[in-house]
């Protein structure tokens, strides 16, 4: 049964069922109580005609009928997103519930049930739960992966689920995945649902950034990263960029940029600072000690200058 079809006889008998109007009832001169059964069975799928007698049966309009059903869909994502946030924060206590909650819903559009299908083999791969390859394959069919390569237009589901499959493609020298990512982050038109693409797009850029360091693809690395940072920017969209920050310090450090280097530091330390988590703030504080061998505070006092920017004509190491 096509899937919005199978929506819409849920819908409709969940609304017969609310106004308890019996099966024989709703279907008075309009089918046979047989074809109403083959409807929610899903061997025949309903028309369009069919729908709008079965609205008129329960004296709702077309347009309340469709308008109560998106919202559905809408309440369905929120629960779903929600779950994704959970999942990002480790907030692994609450997720389990999350999934029960879910797997309790009647019938979700093909969008939300994409997206709880990313959530569940996410979750249950952090969890070690689920084997990698056990994983890949079942991203990959969330995605329709490898076919989805030659695609021209993606959502936002299919962009995270690309990414864990790049994660885990990565490890055994695999780029196509992450290759497929930068096509996506370099021509932003084939990426739609734009709705959410502020919140997808900086953690794709970091990620990206990341794994092209870790291949020693540097010039690649530094012109995502750069992308990333001028879209977090643009955007007002903060949480990414320490990562993309620290991405770019080390991939000029790993150039012998040293200056470059320290200011992107200080940058990724600044950006800490200012989101006030002390979690974070400790984490990246040790993991720029190390890696820059001095205090990150030392590193923003090293580059007040380029910070407070007093000679209008004066550029950062960047330039």
């Amino acid at each position: 049964m096509d899937n919005d079809r199978s929506r819409y006889i849920y819908h409709l008998d969940s609304i017969r069922i609310k106004k308890k109007i019996t099966v024989d009832e709703m279907c008075n001169e309009i089918c046979s109580d047989r074809q109403y059964r083959k409807y929610l069975s899903g061997i025949n799928n309903i028309s369009d005609k069919r729908i709008m007698e079965f609205c008129n049966r329960l004296s709702i309009s077309a347009r309340d009928f469709y308008y109560s059903i998106n919202e559905k869909d809408l309440y369905d994502y929120q629960i779903v997103r929600n779950l994704y946030y959970k999942i990002c924060n480790k907030k692994y206590s609450k997720v389990t519930k999350s999934l029960d909650k879910l797997s309790k819903r009647d019938n979700l559009n093909n969008q939300n049930t994409r997206f709880y299908e990313y959530c569940k083999t996410r979750f249950l791969s952090e969890k070690k739960q689920l084997r990698k390859e056990d994983a890949y394959r079942q991203y990959s069919v969330i995605v329709d992966y490898p076919n989805c390569i030659k695609n021209n237009a993606f959502d936002s589901v299919d962009v995270i689920t690309i990414l864990c499959i790049a994660h885990i493609e990565i490890k055994v020298q695999i780029e196509d995945a992450m290759k497929l990512l930068i096509r996506i982050l370099n021509d932003r038109n084939i990426l739609y649902l734009s709705a959410e693409n502020k919140n997808i797009l900086p953690p794709i850029y970091s990620s990206v950034s990341i794994m092209l360091g870790k291949l020693e693809k540097y010039q690649e690395c530094i012109r995502i990263a750069d992308n990333g940072v001028e879209y977090c920017i643009k955007y007002s969209l903060n949480k990414s960029l320490s990562r993309i920050y620290y991405s770019r310090a080390i991939t000029y450090k790993k150039l012998d940029f040293i200056d470059k280097a320290e200011f992107n530091a200080a940058l990724c330390f600044s950006n800490v600072l200012s989101r006030n988590n002390t979690k974070e703030t400790n984490y990246f504080f040790k993991l720029l000690s190390k890696d820059f061998k001095q205090d990150p505070f030392r590193l923003i006092s090293k580059n007040k200058d380029y910070f407070i920017q007093k000679d209008s004509n004066k550029k950062g190491p960047n330039s």
